[in-house]
């Protein structure tokens, strides 16, 4: 909570807020833990540096540290001392009132510097400065001493300066398509951020390449499953956050009415709101397609994961942008869009699988609600989850191994059971037909809300 109080202070959209918050959580409790775990073991096994641990610091001070500072862990630590009564004699070190007290104190004192930059950044808005890009502010400022010269050497009679000097661009085919297609990722200071960014995780990739190579893994299924896996979550994040805010932005800025008293049909509007939700998830969606294509090159993955991963992505895409296109027409703040989009996933993917596998362990025996649960789980629960079919491609088409193997020898391993190419392929196949369906009826029922609750 004080985290995204402090980034909506400087932010004015909500997605925005959002996008910040949930990265910079999983860098701190996911991203970083992860990475210094790997360092430390790394450097155990390779005997570059002595066993400090046991040479200056207390046995358990590193795990100790690590869970105290993640609420995570420290959940998880809880929850298996509530189970095993010996977990504490194991653990004396973890005590959970303590990482209480120093996660408050870390949000107190971001409160604490929330409180310090409120005022200005609100004077600053107020008076118009807080959209300015240092680019326009250093423009401005030119351009004002330089009609301050003006008046001075006209005797007072000159015209006043603009902040942006330049032409005015025609507009070229579609007026929706052509502003979405020049609209940053994320409104904000400029595109450098953007390019900046997607510099700075493309070097973080090729990172990890060096890392696993050296560590000789790259050849391995898990590999690829993991940064496939990565991609993906990422990818539908950012499709979640971004085609849930096209409609809702517009709205708090007053800019919905305008948009929607022009000539175009409404069919139009919409069709320009997906193609700029596509075009600002690409970066991520192009990620995948790298990687993949990159270790099919190499010969650690076999051709025909392409061809899945892209029925994977394509019905993942429409159905995730006509949801948020939806919910984004349905309510009048970014912020209720963003949350039911998310709901929508977690039920799909999370809560119903969960909620079948457990009526289905319950019901084991039973002669006639067994056999329905069962198909159901393993058809709507396990074989329709995007992330298990993520798995399940890169488990079967992932590695050296797989690379080499004939097509007609790939296996697939569901939870269910083992398929060759062809159930895998029908599978993949009629899930995608099922939820492009389901993403074009949430359109459709988007462009019918286009003019009510306008305002």
């Amino acid at each position: 909570g004080s985290l995204s109080l402090y980034f909506s202070i400087n932010n004015r959209r909500a997605y925005v807020v959002i996008i910040k918050t949930v990265f910079t959580l999983g860098v701190l409790f996911a991203f970083l833990p992860t990475l210094l775990g790997a360092v430390v073991a790394l450097l155990l096994l390779r005997n570059i540096v002595p066993i400090l641990p046991t040479a200056f610091l207390p046995s358990g001070v590193l795990a100790s540290a690590f869970l105290h500072l993640n609420p995570f862990s420290a959940q998880i630590v809880n929850t298996t001392m509530m189970l095993s009564p010996t977990m504490p004699a194991v653990m004396p070190w973890f005590y959970w009132p303590a990482h209480c007290a120093i996660m408050l104190g870390f949000s107190a004192l971001l409160l604490l510097r929330c409180v310090r930059i409120v005022r200005k950044v609100a004077l600053r808005q107020a008076t118009g400065q807080l959209e300015l890009t240092s680019r326009r502010r250093v423009r401005r400022k030119r351009n004002l001493r330089r009609f301050a010269s003006q008046k001075r050497s006209s005797g007072g009679q000159t015209r006043k300066p603009q902040d942006s000097v330049g032409f005015i661009k025609p507009v070229k085919g579609s007026p929706v398509i052509w502003k979405e297609l020049r609209a940053p990722m994320i409104q904000g200071p400029g595109r450098r951020n953007s390019v900046i960014g997607l510099v700075v995780a493309i070097a973080a990739l090729q990172l990890t390449y060096a890392v696993c190579n050296r560590e000789k893994c790259l050849d391995e299924d898990f590999t690829h499953v993991s940064y496939t896996l990565l991609f993906v979550v990422i990818g539908s994040i950012f499709n979640m956050v971004l085609s849930a805010a096209t409609i809702t932005s517009e709205k708090e800025s007053r800019a919905w009415p305008i948009l929607l008293a022009t000539s175009m049909d409404d069919w139009h509007i919409l069709l320009g709101k997906a193609v700029g939700v596509f075009r600002r998830c690409l970066p991520i969606w192009l990620l995948l397609a790298g990687h993949v294509g990159l270790f099919i090159l190499v010969g650690y993955i076999h051709p025909i994961a392409a061809v899945h991963l892209l029925m994977l992505v394509t019905w993942l895409v429409v159905f995730i942008s006509g949801s948020g296109l939806y919910f984004s027409s349905l309510f009048r703040r970014t912020t209720s869009a963003v949350v039911a989009t998310f709901a929508l996933a977690i039920v799909l993917w999370a809560v119903v699988p969960s909620l079948l596998g457990l009526t289905a362990v319950i019901t084991e025996g039973d002669d006639v609600f067994a056999p329905v649960l069962a198909f159901a789980r393993r058809h709507g629960g396990i074989s329709a989850n995007p992330v298990v079919q993520a798995v399940v491609i890169m488990n079967g088409a992932g590695g050296e191994r797989n690379a080499r193997t004939r097509l007609s020898s790939l296996r697939y391993d569901w939870d269910y059971r083992s398929t060759r190419i062809g159930p895998t392929t029908t599978v993949l196949f009629v899930t995608m037909v099922i939820y492009i369906f389901a993403g074009l009826v949430f359109a459709w029922r988007a462009k019918c809300r286009f003019r009510r609750n306008i305002f």
